[in-house]
């Protein structure tokens, strides 16, 4: 079973990766229309950096919002239904031309290390309700 420090190390991973992807997904689409866009070890490296911050502090926050306090404690923020909900917001943000691309790392690391936390519940044996009990 997944604890604080597995959810923590995953979400910083996936955070990197995303962080990663989005500076060259970004780098790429906006060279189309400025072809002397230079490559940036800098801001890839900024990118990563906030992907991996971003995606390890959205990897515990599930559990930050609902406490491990019984073993049904997985209710609205461990559902497939918060994962929708905070997929659904980030495609606002990342839609939304003016975004600087650290607030697109943001919202997208910040996807990606939630997902990740949700996908390890799911592996457990109480796995996480497609849709939250609310008691």
């Amino acid at each position: 079973m997944a604890n604080f420090h597995e959810h923590q190390r995953k979400g910083a991973i996936t955070g990197c990766l995303t962080g990663a992807g989005c500076y060259f997904f970004f780098h790429f689409k906006e060279k189309e229309k400025n072809p002397e866009k230079k490559f940036n070890v800098l801001e890839l490296l900024g990118c990563t950096t906030l992907g991996g911050i971003t995606g390890a502090v959205a990897g515990v926050l599930p559990d930050k919002l609902e406490p491990a306090s019984n073993p049904n404690h997985r209710k609205f923020f461990h559902s497939a239904i918060f994962c929708f909900i905070v997929s659904w917001l980030t495609l606002k943000i990342v839609q939304k031309h003016e975004a600087s691309l650290f607030v697109k790392v943001l919202a997208l690391a910040g996807l990606t290390g939630c997902v990740t936390h949700i996908a390890l519940d799911s592996k457990t044996p109480k796995s996480v309700p497609l849709i939250p009990k609310f008691d």
